[in-house]
């Protein structure tokens, strides 16, 4: 159980979220909005924190320890680094519900980020790599 009350200035604007009830909360991302969402590695959740300060625990489910997240503004989708499964999910940010698989088989799937051109570049704890995967699921060894 995690508690305490962040305030984050983005896009000159400030807000304030108070945060409870996490389980071991490992990676965060932000959409346009202003709205934060949390990897929750121990019960294998995402939680979103909506801009005025409701919290939706269990936002998007059927995770087996995440740990990084990313959002992407082109296609209003949340990444998400799903360890234990050795994949890459995504949800829809605005609806959330079930995971879905984005590219299987990226074992030890840790920190996730996204480029200017859409590719999502994930660093793999085993075999001690960094990779990218473009968007129609391509991978590549950087």
């Amino acid at each position: 159980f995690y508690a305490g009350t962040i305030k984050v200035y983005a896009d000159y604007r400030e807000f304030l979220y108070t945060i409870t009830g996490f389980s071991n909360p490992t990676g965060m991302t932000f959409d346009n909005n202003g709205n934060l969402y949390v990897a929750n590695n121990g019960n294998g959740t995402i939680s979103k924190i909506a801009v005025g300060g409701v919290i939706t625990h269990n936002f998007i489910t059927g995770l087996s320890n995440p740990y990084g997240i990313v959002y992407d503004s082109f296609t209003n989708k949340i990444f998400i680094s799903n360890y234990s499964a050795n994949e890459i999910a995504q949800a829809d940010a605005t609806t959330g519900g079930a995971k879905s698989t984005f590219k299987a088989g990226i074992t030890a799937c840790t920190g996730i980020s996204r480029n200017s051109y859409g590719d999502l570049i994930v660093a793999q704890a085993s075999p001690n790599k960094i990779i990218l995967i473009s968007p129609d699921g391509l991978v590549k060894d950087l």
